[in-house]
């Protein structure tokens, strides 16, 4: 698996236009900016974006929410 994590703001030029349309717009404009499509031919390949004044990337809450719900299973079971 490979993940990328890109971090934006609705205040910048590139994302005003996103930002008047919906609230995730910029989160997801900034995530379909990504090129990784050699690492997708090879590897499960999951954009992270947030925006820093809005939500992020629907997408990007359930790959962030199974992480870290598998992360903290492995934690559970080292401590036994």
């Amino acid at each position: 698996m490979a993940w990328d994590v890109r971090v934006c703001t609705r205040l910048a030029d590139l994302y005003l236009a996103a930002a008047s349309q919906a609230a995730e717009a910029v989160a997801e404009q900034a995530a379909d900016s990504l090129k990784y499509t050699e690492l997708s031919a090879t590897y499960e390949f999951q954009p992270v974006a947030v925006d820093t004044h809005g939500p992020l990337r629907v997408s990007s809450v359930s790959f962030l929410s199974t992480w870290a719900a598998r992360f903290l299973s492995v934690l559970a079971n080292r401590s036994k």
